[in-house]
């Protein structure tokens, strides 16, 4: 019986050590488009994509980190020029 109850349970250690890891890299990706957006904002002043930076900060902080990457990404879309035009 416990042959069978610790390899369970180290497993399940494990699995739960795994998981802050896991939530750490999608706000270290959030972190990083934060100052993406604000960096970029300096430059190239827009309302729309001020917008949605700051809509993906507050998310961000409320801990929503995929919503808040998404919004974060869409703001930063606006800022770049379209296709074929010279910055």
């Amino acid at each position: 019986m416990n042959k069978v109850i610790l390899p369970i349970l180290v497993a399940m250690i494990v699995s739960l050590m795994a998981v802050p890891a896991a939530w750490a890299g999608g706000g270290e990706k959030a972190a990083e488009l934060t100052k993406q957006c604000q960096e970029t904002l300096k430059q190239n002043p827009n309302t729309d994509a001020a917008r949605l930076c700051q809509d993906g900060i507050k998310l961000h902080e409320q801990g929503k980190t995929a919503e808040a990457v998404a919004k974060m990404q869409q703001g930063l879309a606006k800022l770049q020029p379209a296709k074929g035009q010279k910055k």
